[in-house]
């Protein structure tokens, strides 16, 4: 079963279970014809596939599959469940200012993985 968790405006991002290992995955659908009006859009989508393909961190969220259906493109990631920054700032009670050590703790392990992807 697939859970609309996305809207864009060349596609959608589902959350699916692989069938087998019971893993979830996030399952980016563009829409073919949406993304053949757009020659940049259309490279940059390559070049993500491409890229994507290549990296394999801990910080990263892993790719494992690229599908080209006819009328969609799917790209199949690691389903990474929970909030992003910005949500995690406003639900912080009060002032929603962020300790230094905490500040730490979230931006090493991003600055890892972008070091590793510069690398």
């Amino acid at each position: 079963m697939q859970v609309l968790i996305g809207q864009g405006a060349f596609g959608v991002v589902q959350r699916a279970t692989m069938k087998g290992s019971n893993k979830k995955v996030a399952i980016k659908q563009y829409d073919k014809a949406k993304l053949c009006q757009d020659a940049i859009r259309i490279e940059s989508l390559r070049q993500e596939i491409y890229t994507m393909a290549k990296l394999d961190h801990v910080g990263i969220m892993h790719f494992y599959d690229a599908i080209d259906s006819g009328n969609k493109i799917s790209i199949v990631v690691e389903y990474i469940n929970g909030n992003n920054l910005y949500q995690y700032i406003r639900k912080r009670p009060g002032s929603r200012v962020i300790d230094e050590n905490e500040v730490r703790r979230i931006f090493r392990p991003i600055v890892e993985a972008v070091s590793y992807m510069h690398s």
